[in-house]
């Protein structure tokens, strides 16, 4: 059985920096392996609602 923690931002409100900071204390801990998933659904849907 393989365990990872994911972390999201899919509504796209994290900066880069920001990101990188969360994502490098995630990783000091070495708990789990960390998988990332980003989008920005809110522009997203932003650009559906004009079309």
């Amino acid at each position: 059985m393989y365990v990872w923690f994911r972390f999201c931002d899919t509504v796209g409100i994290l900066t880069p920096l920001k990101t990188y900071e969360i994502i490098k204390k995630l990783t000091s801990l070495n708990l789990l392996p960390i998988e990332m998933h980003t989008h920005n659904a809110s522009f997203e849907q932003v650009l559906m609602n004009r079309t």
